[in-house]
C-alpha cells in the first residue's frame, strides 16, 4: 500500500500537525501534534480512534552516538517529548525519554519509554527532485 502524508502548520506559527495514511481513504483519522519550542520540535501527542492521546515526559536525556554515551539531562519548558532538533544534527544524537500517555476520552494513563537515534541528514534519491532527510530510528524497548 502506498502511504501519503501531510504537514499542516497551524495558525499559531509554532504548532503543526502531521497526518499519514492510505490516499484511497483520505483524510486519515490519525495525526500527530508537534510544537516548536526554541531549538526543538516537541511531540505533544496524537489523534486516533476519535480521541486525543496526550504524551508527557517525566525524564529525558540526550546523548552521543548510537550507544548514547555522554548522557545529560534535557530540560524543557513544556512537558512534551523532544522529537527532533530544529537544526539538522551534524552527528548522531540519542534521545531517551520516559513518561505518560493519557487517553483523553477515558482518562486512562499508561507509561511509556522511548529511545530514539537521529542521524545527520543524507540525500533521499527516491524523492523527485532529490531531497535531504534526517533518518530517525526508534527502539521499542
Amino acid at each position: 500500500m502506498a502511504e501519503h502524508w501531510t504537514w499542516e502548520p497551524q495558525s499559531s506559527g509554532v504548532e503543526s500537525r502531521i497526518a499519514w495514511g492510505d490516499p484511497a481513504t483520505w483524510p486519515p483519522d490519525v495525526s500527530e501534534r508537534f510544537i516548536r519550542s526554541g531549538e526543538w520540535v516537541l511531540l505533544d501527542g496524537w489523534s486516533d480512534n476519535g480521541t486525543y492521546y496526550r504524551q508527557r515526559v517525566d525524564s529525558e536525556v540526550i546523548g552521543n552516538g548510537l550507544d548514547c554515551t555522554n548522557r545529560r539531562p534535557l530540560p524543557s519548558d513544556t512537558d512534551g517529548q523532544h522529537y527532533v532538533p530544529w537544526q539538522v544534527p551534524t552527528s548522531i544524537v540519542c534521545l531517551i525519554a520516559e513518561g505518560t500517555i493519557t487517553k483523553e476520552s477515558t482518562g486512562t494513563v499508561s507509561r511509556f519509554p522511548a529511545r530514539t537515534a537521529l542521524v545527520s541528514a543524507r540525500p533521499v534519491l527516491e524523492f523527485v527532485p532529490p531531497q535531504s532527510a534526517v533518518p530517525k530510528f526508534e527502539d521499542p524497548k
